[in-house]
């Protein structure tokens, strides 16, 4: 793996795992649930816990599959464990609002629609709570938390696409130059000039010629 890899996966997949790991071990010395938590409350709490460590760290690998497992392990743990209207430990919280950023960075398309309609029946549930008149008093912050997160995932999305587009475009101008340049000389004087997508390096090269000869 190059360094500029390693330094990705430092950045973006182990740094807000271990920041969230940090919060996790927090709160199970100093519980920040509403009420004093069981044994079985502990114990489930620390198998979500490393579940959930494990798809932060693949979230960026498989977001729409990491997306539904949490939430839908998420909502189970709240409702087998926590009785209704008793706040949660905070960082389960934490985790939802990464994923929702991540899945409008990372999906598209299909992809896109589905994991947006995660994240809306998340928060539809979440406001069933108090509908049925036990709310945690987040509901409404915490969905628009998601929505944001969502939002502000898809811009970045959308800003790489723009930025790729740009390099692409100015890699194909620096290749029409060189063409240019060459073009003049006597030796390629009445040579055909054209562009081609190089399936090997995923880049627009320069073709000089009917030999096919990529000019790097």
């Amino acid at each position: 793996m190059a360094r500029r890899d390693l330094r990705t996966v430092a950045l973006y997949d182990v740094l807000p795992a271990l920041a969230v790991a940090v919060v996790m071990a927090a709160d199970i010395f100093q519980w920040s649930g509403s009420e004093q938590p069981t044994n079985a409350q502990r114990l489930s709490y620390l198998a979500v816990s490393v579940l959930a460590l494990t798809g932060l760290l693949l979230r960026r690998r498989a977001p729409l599959v990491v997306l539904i497992t949490l939430v839908v392990v998420y909502k189970a743990w709240v409702y087998l464990f926590f009785p209704p209207g008793v706040q949660i430990p905070f960082s389960p919280v934490l985790i939802v609002p990464i994923l929702s950023y991540n899945t409008g960075a990372h999906t598209r398309g299909r992809h896109a629609l589905i994991g947006a309609a995660v994240l809306a029946l998340f928060i539809v549930s979440g406001m069933w709570g108090l509908v049925r008149g036990h709310p945690t008093g987040n509901e409404l912050t915490f969905g628009a938390v998601l929505t944001v997160a969502w939002l502000i995932g898809k811009g970045m999305q959308r800003y790489g696409d723009l930025t790729n587009s740009l390099r692409v475009q100015a890699h194909q101008l620096e290749c029409c130059a060189r063409l240019t340049t060459r073009s003049s000389s006597r030796r390629n004087r009445g040579w055909r000039i054209s562009l081609i997508w190089s399936i090997k390096s995923g880049k627009p090269v320069c073709v000089l010629g009917s030999t096919s000869k990529e000019i790097e």
